[in-house]
C-alpha cells in the first residue's frame, strides 16, 4: 500500500468578528463533507450484516410511511416503494433537492429512483430518518459507535454539540445560523477529515468483506447535470472531466493516470473541499481545506494547483467558483 502525502489547511479565525486563529482541531460546519462519512457508515452496517442498501427503505420503518408527517407526501407516489439506500447514496434517489424550494412545500419525486444522477439533500435526510427508526437511536450516536469511535475521530459530529464554539467557527457573531436543510448537519476539523480519508481510502476501511467497499471508491452513476443542483441533461455540463461520476458520497473521475475523488461546497461564510488523488498505481495525495471568511473569490483552485498541479477539479460544477477562471 502506497504511503500518502496528506495536507490539511484551515484559514481565518473562529469568528469573523474577533476570535482566535483556527487550527487543525477547530471544528467547522461542513455539511456536504458528511456525505462520504454517511456512505461509509451505511457500508459498515452492511459489512456487519445489519443493513441492506438494496432493500426498499419503507420496509425498514416500524410504521407505514403515511404515519410519519415529514414523509407522508411520498406515499402518493408508488416510486417510494423502490427507493433504496443505494439510490440515495449515489444521488440517484429521484427526489427533489429540497421541498423548501417548491411553492407547495411538498416532498416529491422528480424522476424515478435508480436513474440519472440528481443531487438531493432530501434523500440523505430520509435515509437518516430511516436508520434512526430502524436502530432506535439518534443518528449521531450510531455514527459515533460505527465510525467515529472505530476510527478514533474525536472531532467529528452529526449534531451541534455543546463543545462547539458559540457561535461556531465559520458563523458571524450575532447572526442567526442559516436555516437547516434536509441534508444532515455535519461538523469536522480538517485534521480529522484527513484521518477519515486515510482510514477509508488508503487503509481500506477495515471491511470484513473486501468487496463491500468497492462502491465507495468507484463511480456508480455518470453525471449529466450542468451543475450539482441542476437536473440531468444529455449535454451542457460545465467544467467537468469527460467521465465524471458519483460513488457513495464522492465525485469520481480519471484523468491522465490519476483517479480523483472529491467533495466540496462554498457558502457565504465558509468554503471547504476534500480530495484524494491517486496516481495509478502508486502515489496518493490527500487534501482537506476549510476556509472561514467572506472572501469574494474562492481559494480552492489556488490551493489545489499548489498541491496537485494542473489537474483541473470540477469546482464550477460544485459551486465553489462562479465561472471558469481566466488562466
Amino acid at each position: 500500500m502506497a504511503n500518502p502525502n496528506t495536507y490539511f489547511f484551515d484559514f481565518g479565525k473562529t469568528h469573523f468578528e474577533g476570535g482566535a486563529p483556527v487550527d487543525g482541531a477547530t471544528m467547522f460546519p461542513a455539511n456536504r463533507l458528511g456525505q462520504p462519512v454517511f456512505g461509509y457508515l451505511a457500508l459498515k452496517l452492511v459489512d456487519k450484516g445489519l443493513f441492506d442498501i438494496d432493500h426498499p427503505l419503507y420496509k425498514y420503518l416500524p410504521k407505514p410511511l403515511a404515519e410519519y408527517p415529514a414523509y407522508a407526501d411520498l406515499t402518493a407516489d408508488s416510486r417510494s416503494k423502490s427507493l433504496t439506500a443505494r439510490w440515495i447514496l449515489t444521488q440517484r434517489s429521484g427526489l427533489a433537492n429540497s421541498r423548501a424550494d417548491r411553492p407547495d412545500g411538498k416532498l416529491v419525486f422528480e424522476r424515478s429512483p435508480g436513474g440519472y444522477f440528481g443531487y438531493s439533500d432530501e434523500g440523505y435526510g430520509f435515509l437518516k430518518f430511516v436508520l434512526e427508526q430502524k436502530f432506535g437511536r439518534n443518528f449521531n450516536d450510531l455514527a459515533k459507535e460505527v465510525v467515529f469511535d472505530f476510527l478514533t475521530l474525536k472531532e467529528m459530529s452529526f449534531t451541534r454539540e455543546p463543545r462547539l464554539q458559540d457561535p461556531p467557527a465559520g458563523i458571524v457573531a450575532g447572526r442567526p445560523e442559516s436555516e437547516p436543510s434536509a441534508l444532515p448537519a455535519f461538523w469536522t476539523s480538517s485534521a480529522d477529515y484527513n484521518r477519515f480519508i486515510w482510514a477509508v481510502v488508503v487503509g481500506g476501511g477495515a471491511f470484513a468483506n473486501p468487496y463491500i467497499g468497492l462502491p465507495y471508491h468507484y463511480s456508480q452513476s455518470i453525471v449529466r447535470s450542468p451543475s450539482i443542483l441542476e437536473p440531468p441533461r444529455a449535454s451542457g455540463r460545465l467544467d467537468l472531466p469527460l467521465a465524471f461520476g458519483w460513488s457513495f458520497g464522492w465525485g469520481c473521475y480519471y484523468i491522465e493516470m490519476h483517479k480523483i475523488e472529491c467533495i466540496g461546497e462554498r457558502g457565504p461564510e465558509i468554503e471547504y473541499y476534500a480530495t484524494v488523488v491517486s496516481r495509478l498505481p502508486g502515489k496518493i495525495t490527500i487534501l482537506t481545506f476549510i476556509a472561514a471568511g467572506k472572501a469574494s473569490q474562492s481559494v480552492a483552485r489556488r490551493i489545489l494547483r499548489e498541491v496537485i498541479g494542473d489537474i483541473k477539479p470540477p469546482l464550477v460544477w460544485m459551486g465553489l467558483e462562479d465561472k471558469p477562471p481566466q488562466e
